[in-house]
């Protein structure tokens, strides 16, 4: 995936085709829990102020540019700000009473709880503006708080680090992500959901933000949402809805700013791919709308300057087969790669060898006339990383399956023969199992963390997670106050997935949610020391939640078809987790 294809949408009407320019990374990871209310929040407040703060001006530092010379942060080196004055008052368009209500979504935040009200999505020339209110509890109305809960960590140059960033359309059909609509200095184009310090001039405070259209044939989109998606939320014609909420007093509706749609520069859209591994990561599996390709490690399927593959080769060729089986027939591409060690013209050779081993082991497994298979070697010259570094030329040294097709003709499919391996945890940490509804002690104890119910959506398992705070009277800043939640195993590749991700598990498969990259540069190539994703999940997990208020968050991932619950694995604080026995729910 390039830059282009994540930056730049197609040309449209009224909307500029200059992409923002993407080069580098911004770590204000922690700015949605700048929450405060009592003396303690406000020192908890400060204290997390002064971190984001020092991350912000490390990145700026690491990026070689100031920090007032971002476009992305204000001059407090916070995402957002404002855009220019728009007109004034007199506003045309609906009001939400005019649109019927598609979801209501409870968001807890410290000791309370706001409640989201969605609308539909409405066409305006090639873009779709999202319409929700936000229901505040009066005290926090009245005092003011930091609502950037829907922001996500900020990326230059890129609409997931924008305002309201955490807040995205996603299209499972399709495999499509659609993120923040912005102008030319790279900001998210209308009403903010971002302030800090300033209260809220009323309880209820209307957001819209605009995405690129979906085909005009298209009549319903999903909608990811801080603990929440919504698959079906509609896509109507009409008026753009007022700027303001319904009910609002005349003052507040002749203040309230038009939004000039006219600034978007940027609407960008992107597919996302789902990623598993199995046998401790020697299988690993990327699956897009338009093939699957199956990635095995050279270094345990042969012996160093060896064609011959090992005796341990046969359980890693028996789960490639049973990823091809069951999939609509179509010709295999093996393809073998090495790395840059040693003659170029012998490692195009011991490629090709390479190749050659697996496919005739592959079509001993498979019926060779529904799965014609080819096979070539490309040597060193596809690298997939750095071959500077030991971790590096290990990643190169692959063999690749392509399948053209990923059309399941088999419900079984994704299910592995293998068991559930023991969980472990490394040194210093803890490792605990519990039932999905029953819910595991994290953080010595002072946070429950639970699964309900996995919902199967469209071909997908949108899984819910809560976290509630049991064991303190403080309030803590998220199930991420020291480290997102994600899957901590050895690995070769240095792979960063933003905001949440755990894996769920089948047999010895581990399934993440759906992702997409970010920041590639013309020649494919990650531009910063990683490969940086960002996921079909939640993306700010750092809201402070209080005692007894629990918050809801969710992934993606595919479905495992046949499955009757799911097993949800991850790492939180110094605690290595395992959920057993999720529910899966028809959505």
């Amino acid at each position: 995936m390039s830059v282009d294809e994540v930056c730049v949408t197609p040309p449209a009407r009224g909307v500029k085709k200059e992409p923002v320019a993407s080069h580098g990374v911004s770590g204000n990871p922690n700015s949605g829990c700048l929450v405060g209310r009592s003396h303690t929040r406000a020192r908890s407040r400060a204290v997390a102020m002064v971190a984001s703060l020092a991350l912000v001006l490390m990145a700026g530092a690491c990026s070689g540019e100031a920090l007032g010379d971002d476009p992305l942060f204000d001059e407090n080196g916070y995402i957002g700000g404002t855009n220019e004055p728009s007109p004034k008052g007199n506003q045309e368009g609906s009001t939400s009473s005019d649109l019927p209500v598609v979801a209501t979504i409870p968001v807890a935040v410290e000791d309370d709880t706001l409640t989201l009200t969605v609308y539909p999505l409405v066409r305006h020339e090639d873009l779709v503006i999202a319409t929700w209110d936000v229901a505040t509890p009066e005290d926090l109305a009245a005092e003011g708080f930091e609502d950037g809960f829907m922001n996500a960590p900020t990326y230059y140059g890129h609409p997931v680090g924008a305002d309201c960033g955490a807040t995205r359309l996603l299209d499972l059909a399709t495999r499509t992500m659609s993120f923040v609509a912005v102008d030319d200095q790279g900001q998210a184009v209308g009403p903010g959901c971002y302030r800090f310090g300033l209260g809220w001039a009323s309880a209820n405070e209307r957001i819209q933000r605009a995405y690129a259209a979906p085909p005009v044939s298209q009549t319903k989109i999903g909608m990811i949402f801080p603990g929440a998606y919504i698959p079906d939320v509609p896509i109507v014609d009409g008026p753009v809805p007022a700027p303001y909420p319904a009910g609002a007093s005349e003052e507040v509706a002749e203040e309230t700013s038009a939004v000039d749609w006219s600034q978007v520069v940027t609407a960008a859209t992107t597919t996302v791919e789902s990623f598993s591994t199995e046998l401790d990561g020697a299988v690993q599996v990327v699956e897009t709308t338009e093939e699957i390709t199956i990635t095995l490690t050279s270094d345990v399927l042969f012996a160093y300057d060896s064609a011959s593959l090992t005796e341990t080769a046969d359980a890693i060729v028996d789960a490639a087969a049973m990823q091809v089986e069951g999939r609509e027939g179509g010709t295999i591409q093996v393809i073998g790669h090495t790395d840059s060690d040693g003659d170029e013209a012998y490692n195009a050779t011991l490629s090709l060898e390479r190749a050659d081993a697996v496919a005739a082991a592959l079509s001993e497994r498979i019926g060779f006339f529904t799965y014609p298979i080819e096979a070539s070697g490309r040597g060193e010259s596809d690298p997939i990383a750095s071959n500077d570094t030991a971790e590096g030329r290990a990643q190169n040294r692959r063999v690749e399956i392509v399948l053209a097709t990923t059309e399941n003709t088999s419900e079984e499919v994704r299910l592995s023969d293998g068991e559930l391996p023991p969980l472990s945890a490394g040194l210093g940490d803890e490792a605990v199992t519990g039932t999905g509804i029953e819910g595991v002690a994290t953080r010595n104890g002072e946070v429950v963390i639970s699964a309900p119910r996995a919902t199967r959506v469209d071909g997908h398992l949108v899984v819910e997670v809560t976290a509630n705070v049991v064991d303190t009277g403080a309030l803590l800043g998220g199930i991420a106050d020291i480290g997102e939640i994600i899957e901590w195993e050895p690995s070769y590749y240095n792979v960063v997935m933003l905001g949440f991700n755990p894996v769920i598990v089948s047999g010895t498969m581990k399934h993440y949610p759906l992702r997409s990259l970010l920041l590639r540069d013309e020649n494919n190539r990650s531009v910063l020391s990683g490969d940086f994703w960002t996921g079909a999940a939640d993306l700010l997990t750092t809201r402070w939640l209080a005692p007894d208020n629990p918050a809801t968050y969710i992934a993606i991932y595919p479905d495992i078809p046949g499955a009757n619950t799911v097993t949800l694995q991850a790492r939180h604080a110094n605690t290595h987790f395992r959920l057993t026995d999720i529910p899966i729910v028809n959505g």
